[in-house]
């Protein structure tokens, strides 16, 4: 008996997560399908283990934390006003927790686990380089016929329903400076969420440039940079500084970093010091972060002065998961992009403050194990952690398909630690 190679199947699932493809079963069911070949690799990996009587579970704090939460998640559906909506985010949510089962698994083995994150990193390498293409025909095509293109292209990335709603809603524009700008988003249905995965890949390129020397993680890591800072989300920079911050603190005496790489160092520093004096798009879009009279600066506000007050009235038990728009909005329809633009107001408002801490606790456990001497890629995940961790304060990252599998593929990784 031999049942079908599940590492196989999973390092073809995670190439694929980035330009992920959805289905159309019928008119109104987008099924992207990675949603398919997890669920289906979990499958094959359980019972293969079974046929070798070796089923290896995470026994980490993390691990129950994030069951729990999941839990809290599950039980607000007796509560919640829409049950449907609880739901359709309840089995989102389901549908992709076995990614942590078959990493933490796949992971146990060292070489495999060198090739996994190897595979990770190239398929962001790509998919930034895909963005950055998409991003540079406007300068050929202009604005209007990229727009065009992109609504074409989107209808095979995310499907009939899913598009024509990113098509209504549109964040794939940014005006900096009187100047209309398309932004880069490659595959995503928005540059918010493709700046956050491109994020999430950077201190794994650094990890393998530290790890095997050779230079292609070291120039493919700063393609990526480049792609995430032309998605012009300010999340991502505020995210990107944090934890660039703190990776020089863990990995090594920044002192000890700035005399082996002196010359990069000074060139770094004057290439730094030339965008913040010379005007350019992406420092003007960074400096509109603190103008709290922008549009979509004031409107996140507003969404967390909302969320915040639905948490303080309903503090133990929440409106119920997916509930929170229809809580404060009872006429919007489903299918409103409404949310509360922070990952951790948006579950304590919608599963109670308890739920939500226990969704904090479970992102934060990979930073509460770190010290001087612990591994690279433990720090490396910890960096990681933060960059998710900082950007979800503005976004709430969880139920995009292409996100939250990459969270819990890094939350699972089994280190030596």
């Amino acid at each position: 008996m031999n049942p079908l190679n599940w590492k196989n199947l999973f390092l073809l699932s995670l190439i694929i997560l980035p330009f992920s493809f959805a289905l159309n079963p019928t008119a109104s069911i987008d099924l992207p399908i990675v949603r398919v070949l997890f669920p289906l690799t979990f499958l094959c990996w359980f019972f293969s283990s079974l046929f070798h009587k070796q089923i290896l579970l995470d026994t980490r704090l993390r691990f129950w934390i994030f069951s729990f939460f999941l839990f809290f998640c599950a039980i607000s559906i007796f509560w919640a006003t829409e049950k449907l909506l609880a739901l359709n985010k309840l089995f989102f949510l389901l549908s992709f927790f076995p990614v942590y089962f078959i990493t933490y698994a796949a992971t146990s083995n060292v070489l495999f686990r060198e090739r996994l994150i190897k595979t990770f990193f190239f398929i962001s390498f790509l998919s930034a380089l895909f963005s950055l293409l998409i991003f540079s025909l406007q300068f050929i095509l202009g604005v209007d016929g990229v727009l065009f293109l992109a609504s074409k292209t989107s209808l095979f990335f995310l499907g009939r329903n899913f598009s024509a709603m990113v098509i209504e809603f549109p964040s794939w524009l940014v005006n900096i400076g009187g100047k209309t700008i398309m932004r880069t988003f490659g595959s995503f249905p928005d540059p918010h969420l493709f700046s956050l995965s491109i994020n999430l890949s950077l201190p794994f390129a650094f990890y393998l440039w530290k790890k095997t020397s050779k230079s292609i993680y070291l120039w493919g890591g700063l393609i990526c940079l480049l792609a995430s800072l032309l998605s012009f989300s300010r999340a991502s920079y505020i995210a990107l500084f944090l934890g660039c911050s703190f990776a020089t603190f863990f990995f090594s005496n920044p002192l000890v970093i700035i005399k082996k790489y002196f010359s990069n160092f000074l060139l770094f520093l004057f290439l730094f010091f030339i965008l913040l004096l010379v005007p350019n798009p992406l420092t003007q879009r960074f400096t509109s972060s603190f103008n709290l009279q922008e549009g979509s600066n004031s409107g996140r506000l507003e969404m967390w002065r909302l969320a915040t007050e639905t948490t303080i009235e309903n503090p133990l038990l929440g409106v119920g998961l997916g509930n929170f728009a229809k809580y404060n909005f009872p006429m919007s329809s489903s299918d409103s992009p409404i949310y509360a633009h922070n990952l951790f107001l948006d579950f304590s408002s919608e599963i109670g403050v308890l739920g939500g801490l226990l969704l904090i606790a479970s992102l934060f456990c990979p930073l509460f194990v770190l010290r001087k001497n612990s591994s690279a890629l433990l720090k490396t995940i910890g960096v990681a952690m933060l960059i998710f961790i900082v950007h979800s304060f503005f976004e709430t990252p969880f139920y995009s398909v292409r996100v939250f599998p990459l969270l819990l593929f890094i939350l699972a990784i089994k280190t030596d630690d």
